[in-house]
């Protein structure tokens, strides 16, 4: 779920008024313009069918507003980084596949959201206390798999472990 923007809301909120506010406005000279609904008999329907035009044009800007508003690609963006920052995840990412029994042990890498999922050959071989040193705030072991969890960084250490694992190979 996408965290509120409370500057969108208010926004929203601000446009809905000065819509309604224009309604209001408009409700009063309409009579002079249509002069059949200054008879009694046919006020009633004039006054429903200004006011459903008046909702249907109210939801359609709502509407529209609201795709604009989420559909923004305010989304999750992929992070740059500097050649000097490169070098220092290329180190980490190092550090964690020694820390895995070494690049030999590692069978395949995927990442997800905040994870990084290694396959590894002997789950006896992984050190989970260096892993946790390296900024990992959480591991876990199911089967042959490794999952731990680096926030951010999964993405960028996934990259340099492939750009070692095909070095290596």
């Amino acid at each position: 779920m996408r965290k509120l923007q409370w500057g969108r809301l208010f926004a929203l909120i601000a446009i809905a008024a000065v819509i309604s506010g224009l309604g209001y406005l408009i409700q009063y000279p309409l009579p002079e313009y249509m002069p059949f609904l200054q008879s009694d008999s046919w006020q009633w329907v004039g006054i429903i069918l200004y006011h459903l035009g008046l909702i249907l044009v109210f939801l359609f800007l709502i509407v529209f507003i609201i795709i604009l508003i989420t559909s923004s690609k305010s989304g999750p963006k992929k992070k740059v980084i500097a050649k000097e920052d490169d070098a220092i995840y290329r180190k980490k990412a190092i550090d964690f596949a020694e820390s895995l029994g070494g690049i030999e042990n590692i069978t395949a890498i995927d990442s997800c959201m905040s994870r990084l999922k290694i396959n590894v050959i002997d789950t006896d071989e992984i050190d989970q206390n260096k892993v946790q040193n390296l900024g990992a705030s959480g591991i876990f072991l199911s089967g042959n798999q490794v999952q731990a969890i680096f926030g951010e960084e999964s993405e960028l250490l996934k990259h340099q472990i492939e750009l070692i694992f095909q070095e290596k190979r």
